[in-house]
């Protein structure tokens, strides 16, 4: 057990897969991003109970997104984009009413995007460099922070299904 509320081993070089006994430490962060991890994102992280903030991005993380991560009910902030993540978004995702930052992007995700990604408050979003094949009109306009980058052709294998153009600042997307 850690003696810490935090765990920051970020662009440290580390290689292999993340312990799954970190699911058993009362950790608020855990932040292994910028290393060399590989394998599965373990389901035992979804034990961390006071976990707020989970960055394991940009590392060579494979296979699913555990539906267990989204037991950890108190995190606010999940960025596991630019790894070799596959599969679809769990809808087990509406669980996390405080959640504010969801950045997956750059991985292999594939399906709909869930509509439930679009409960509570959203400040910021990235789902780019994936493969999902719809998105709702609905699930576009409740991510109102959303860039029109994000949404609009470029960054999924479809038109995107209700946005023309852009507002004038440029952050939202206008519908048809």
């Amino acid at each position: 057990m850690f003696e810490k509320d935090y765990l920051d081993a970020y662009n440290n070089k580390i290689k292999g897969n993340i312990p799954t006994e970190l699911g058993q430490n009362p950790l608020i962060r855990l932040s292994l991003h910028s290393n060399q991890l590989t394998g599965n994102i373990p389901s035992e992280l979804g034990r961390l109970t006071i976990l707020n903030d989970l960055q394991l991005q940009n590392n060579k993380l494979g296979g699913t997104i555990p539906d267990e991560i989204f037991n950890a009910l108190k995190l606010q902030r999940i960025e596991l984009q630019f790894n070799d993540l596959e599969g679809t978004i769990p809808s087990s995702v509406s669980k996390l009413q405080n959640l504010n930052t969801l950045l997956l992007n750059d991985n292999d995700l594939d399906g709909t995007i869930p509509s439930e990604v679009a409960l509570g408050n959203k400040t910021s979003v990235d789902f780019q460099g994936n493969y999902f094949s719809e998105v709702s009109c609905q699930t576009i306009q409740s991510l109102k922070v959303a860039f029109c980058d994000n949404f609009c052709d470029r960054s999924f294998s479809f038109p995107c299904p209700c946005c023309d153009s852009c507002e004038d600042d440029g952050t939202i997307c206008s519908s048809r």
